[in-house]
């Protein structure tokens, strides 16, 4: 829905007069409608950030909290069964959630908090 209402609005003021910035001084003149179009595709690649950093996240494990469930018996056919059944990946760790699967949906996130900073920081 953003992107819909940013794409609008790119071809809305494609024309309008702005005076480009560059370094914090001004530069050469730009439209107003590509700088609308420049956050149209930023937000369109941390959507794809975001949708990638999901799938590699979607993981399942059920052995205990150490890897091995010993008072349980689970056998290592369930243990993979499972986690396909939940549409996620077999996640072969020691621990309960591995750190490498979760670590790359930090980057994202800091991506879009820092482009959501820019936008409020506009002159």
């Amino acid at each position: 829905m953003f992107g819909e209402i940013l794409d609008v609005r790119a071809h809305e003021f494609r024309h309008t007069p702005q005076i480009g910035r560059t370094h914090g001084i001004h530069a050469e003149p730009i439209t107003f409608g590509l700088k609308i179009a420049n956050w149209f595709a930023e937000n369109q690649r941390n959507i794809a950030r975001f949708r990638a950093a999901a799938a590699q996240m979607a993981v399942g494990k059920i052995s205990g909290a150490v890897g091995i469930a010993p008072h349980i018996s689970l056998p290592k056919a369930t243990e993979r069964r499972w986690p396909r059944r939940l549409r996620r990946r077999s996640s072969i760790s020691h621990v309960m959630s591995a750190r490498s699967p979760t670590a790359p949906e930090i980057f994202p996130t800091a991506i879009c908090a820092a482009a959501a900073r820019k936008r409020a920081m506009l002159r």
